[in-house]
């Protein structure tokens, strides 16, 4: 259900972190009507609660400001840097580095001058896939809370 709205191997790991009883939220710049709209029809709803969303309602200064995931970070009720940041975009990896969050680069186009640009911008580890990201939560001993932004 939903597979067009989302990318290789990220049900799996949101599985994954379920199992591990890790903390989720959303920061995104998505309108609300469309973001639930989205999350309802991938399926992925089940897996975030209403209250861990932050939207671009919620908000008053965009990406790169870091706001959103100083946000996201309060409502999970952990510092930020304690938070992964999954994110898609550039000015996302400015905001994730600017809470003082790790972030982790998850490109919807995977070229070198793109990932050349990625890790200019403090992205900490970069993966092509949600499948490659699992290793994140491998090695990690304690519980770490992340955000996901932009296209799952």
């Amino acid at each position: 259900m939903g597979s067009k709205f989302q990318r290789k191997g990220f049900l799996s790991f949101l599985a994954q972190v379920e199992l591990m009883d890790i903390s989720v939220a959303i920061g995104s710049l998505t309108e609300n009507k469309r973001a639930w709209f989205l999350l309802k029809k991938s399926g992925l709803n089940k897996f975030f609660k209403p209250d861990t969303v932050i939207l671009k309602e919620d908000i008053t200064r965009p990406k790169p400001d870091p706001e959103v995931y100083f946000k996201t970070a309060e409502k999970m009720k952990i510092n930020p840097t304690s938070q992964l940041v999954f994110e898609d975009s550039h000015n996302g990896i400015r905001a994730a580095v600017e809470a003082g969050s790790i972030a982790i680069r998850m490109p919807v186009v995977f070229q070198p001058t793109v990932i050349q640009r990625m890790r200019n911008e403090g992205a900490a580890m970069i993966f092509e896939n949600w499948q490659n990201a699992s290793e994140v939560l491998v090695d990690k001993k304690e519980k770490v809370s992340f955000s996901v932004s932009g296209r799952a």
